[in-house]
């Protein structure tokens, strides 16, 4: 994107994209809903990044569903998209998820309601950003 940005003497959106992350990011951090919810959302995917017999329930539980097998993302702090992604997968993955936090006996955090509920309406904020972000 670097070099896009370059050929076409845009020296201007690298600030602009870097605008964009801070705006985002800053709002993320000063929500304390959106902080727990990202917190639970990454010991959630840890937890299945860690665990393979984790990793194999829940795509068992998957393909009970009839539905297509997709890993959990694990986001990455510097990276706000990358949040982004870990909750869109995750709330792609909710039936899955439900299923497998009522079987599994764990310390694992469960999603309530009002969590899934956020969750939906952060991705919805946040995607506008996220298309514009891959666009340029």
């Amino acid at each position: 994107m670097k070099k896009g940005v370059d050929d076409a003497s845009l020296d201007s959106f690298g600030c602009f994209l870097h605008t964009i992350h801070l705006i985002v990011t800053e709002s993320m951090k000063s929500q304390k809903s959106v902080q727990d919810l990202l917190g639970r959302a990454r010991r959630v995917s840890t937890h299945f990044h860690h665990s393979s017999s984790a990793t194999d329930r829940l795509k068992s539980i998957q393909i009970g569903l009839g539905v297509q097998h997709k890993k959990v993302i694990q986001d990455i702090c510097t990276r706000w998209n990358s949040s982004f992604y870990m909750l869109e997968r995750l709330f792609n993955l909710k039936h899955a998820i439900l299923i497998f936090t009522s079987e599994v006996p764990s310390s694992l955090p469960s999603f309530k309601a009002n969590d899934w509920t956020v969750m939906e309406s952060l991705l919805n904020l946040l995607r506008p950003f996220e298309e514009l972000t891959k666009r340029i």
